[in-house]
């Protein structure tokens, strides 16, 4: 069989991949000092793939690689996030680390309504702007079996302000970085208009 001729049809890498999103490797583990011991997070200010996405390192396109980079593409949600307990960290059965899952789920959902967001980062009130922007990975950790969920709605209000700080850290970092750059091309406009005169 020609396996050319079934990846001849796909675009290719450069015509489907979104710059806008990043890869995993920007997520960051967020240290939290043990003062969070229910759950991992690792978060990006940004929108960036999950490492479970299934969008690999660009080298050859497969099917599910253009599968996946377009239900990527598709998502308008501003707050991407997940909560996937790895087998790696907890070596408990599926149904144990299913249920760790879960309840980091309902977690993040009460900490955000809290803070007048849904699920997805919109605002409770519907108001545009000032939604919940950036990328979140959960992933829980073995002393949540014992804990009770007021203990981990607790955590997760902490988890979710500093989600805050560090994205309104992002936006006054972007915003200077866009001041400095309009001072400088009207600096340059202004030495250009001299100089023709």
């Amino acid at each position: 069989m020609n396996y050319n001729s079934i990846n001849s049809g796909l675009p290719t890498n450069k015509s489907i991949i979104d710059p806008s999103i990043a890869y995993a490797r920007t997520l960051v583990t967020v240290p939290f000092n043990n003062t969070i011991t229910a759950f991992t997070l690792r978060f990006n200010p940004e929108h960036a793939y999950s490492i479970t996405s299934g969008r690999y390192q660009p080298a050859r396109l497969t099917l599910f690689e253009y599968y996946a980079q377009n239900k990527w593409n598709a998502r308008k949600e501003p707050f991407w996030w997940s909560s996937i307990a790895r087998k790696e960290a907890t070596h408990l059965r599926s149904t144990v680390r299913g249920w760790m899952a879960r309840k980091v789920r309902h977690a993040v959902t009460e900490s955000l309504r809290k803070q007048g967001f849904r699920a997805d980062g919109t605002r409770l009130d519907g108001m545009a702007g000032g939604e919940f922007y950036g990328t979140a990975q959960f992933t829980p950790e073995q002393p949540i079996l014992k804990m009770p969920f007021t203990e981990v709605v607790k955590q997760m209000d902490v988890a979710v302000k500093v989600m805050m700080e560090l994205r309104a850290k992002r936006l006054n970092a972007v915003a200077k970085a866009n001041d400095k750059r309009s001072r400088w091309m009207d600096a340059k406009a202004n030495k250009n208009r001299i100089s023709v005169v």
